[in-house]
């Protein structure tokens, strides 16, 4: 069992050096472009540019789960707006693609899988990116009437009480400027070191929930799942995102497998591909002060992967 341990482990780690070389590039491109072409990078990825939730679907495409990691992130800085994020989660679909790209006889169902998802991705990211700004629109009306109701309130206290009131003016003036292009004070110019640091700092992320997922199968075992799944295929849509949103790449890896395996059906597949983002839930879970927002997206990738996966099944 020690020998065991120590092997996962090993994996774990292993899993992260195999990831840090592409997540450097990623994360040195976005410098790149952050700091030297700041003004069209803004364009494409804004929070505020609709066509953001494109190029979310479209890099989501590429078959590693680096810029659903790097988005993630850049999310936490308010850099991109929770339309686009989505699109690069949907789209995302980690390890799975490399897996079917070495057996060439699942070349039509790995078209399938990147033709499907992307129009997934950008069809769930519009309506999360409407269904958001309902929902804030709503929330300011509320608070907006709180703050009336809480205004005349005080006008009729002081309108029943004979006391004076004494005012006091003061002026405070506060310049907070921070570059969209630098969303932490510890970053430099030096675009290297800036990609290198928020790489590592990733990366050591990455490596304690990797030993955290790779004790718990090795504890748990693939065949609790595989079981689970060959109930019926309706539960496989059910449980199938569920593996999906586990922030690893052996979600993915577990997924594929059973489907080329004949225990997982098509729409499941997607299903579990869709609500699944790689590592890219870990790193917006990171930022703790929005809880509830990275609530709601987790919920929404679920449900997202659950109805994928129901409408699939009416064609395949």
């Amino acid at each position: 069992m020690f020998t065991e341990i120590l092997n996962s482990l090993l994996e774990a780690l292993i899993d992260c050096l195999k990831m840090a070389p592409i997540l450097f590039l990623v994360y040195l491109l976005i410098e790149y472009l952050t700091h030297k072409k700041e003004e069209k990078f803004l364009k494409l990825v804004s929070k505020d540019k609709k066509t953001g939730i494109i190029m979310g679907a479209t890099v989501g495409c590429i078959p590693q789960c680096g810029f659903s990691l790097v988005l993630a992130d850049m999310f936490n800085h308010k850099m991109i707006g929770i339309g686009t994020l989505i699109a690069v989660f949907v789209a995302t679909s980690d390890e799975a693609l490399p897996i079917l790209i070495s057996q060439p006889n699942q070349a039509l169902n790995l078209l399938l899988i990147i033709a499907i998802k992307f129009v997934l991705a950008i069809i769930f990211g519009y309506a999360i990116h409407f269904i958001f700004l309902l929902l804030t629109k709503v929330k300011h009306q509320k608070e907006n009437l709180a703050k009336d109701g809480a205004i005349i309130n005080s006008q009729e206290y002081l309108v029943s009480h004979d006391c004076q009131i004494e005012e006091h003016h003061h002026n405070h003036e506060h310049e907070h400027k921070k570059s969209i292009s630098s969303p932490c004070d510890c970053c430099s110019d030096n675009i290297f070191l800036n990609a290198l640091k928020h790489t590592l700092e990733i990366l050591i992320y990455i490596l304690i929930f990797n030993i955290v997922i790779n004790l718990f199968f090795l504890f748990v075992g693939e065949e609790v799942i595989i079981n689970a799944l060959n109930v019926s295929p309706i539960l496989q849509i059910i449980i199938a995102p569920i593996i999906g949103l586990i922030p690893n790449c052996i979600s993915s890896v577990v997924l594929v497998e059973l489907f080329v395996s004949g225990a997982l059906t098509f729409p499941a597949l997607i299903g579990g591909l869709c609500a699944g983002s790689g590592v890219g839930l870990l790193i917006l879970f990171k930022n703790k002060k929005n809880i509830k927002e990275n609530l709601f997206i987790l919920i929404s990738l679920y449900l997202i992967g659950v109805l994928s996966g129901f409408i699939l099944s009416l064609f395949f």
